[in-house]
């Protein structure tokens, strides 16, 4: 399993860049739906729940990769896109 464990700093500048491409451009996204600007400001919006819940799900990620069930699972960990890059690349 490749995780790739950003901080915060790195996963919002992405998110808010595509949703913001998404909302302006009218780009279709699942189900054919659209983001309108009003989606913004809902708690289920990408953005919202990428800041709100980032510790949490990272939190429940690690706590996931020690349990036993998950244990044949090779667990490759990259805290920063440039590590990321590098790893794949010597591919």
């Amino acid at each position: 399993m490749v995780w790739l464990d950003y901080p915060k700093a790195a996963v919002m500048p992405r998110i808010l860049r595509r949703s913001l491409c998404r909302t302006l451009l009218r780009e279709r996204v699942f189900g054919g739906n659209k983001e309108r600007p009003a989606d913004w400001f809902r708690s289920d919006h990408p953005a919202w729940s990428a800041w709100s819940q980032h510790a949490t799900r990272r939190s429940e990620i690690e706590r996931r990769t020690r349990d036993p069930r998950f244990a044949p699972l090779h667990v490759i960990r990259f805290d920063s896109p440039r590590q990321a890059d590098t790893w794949f690349r010597a591919l």
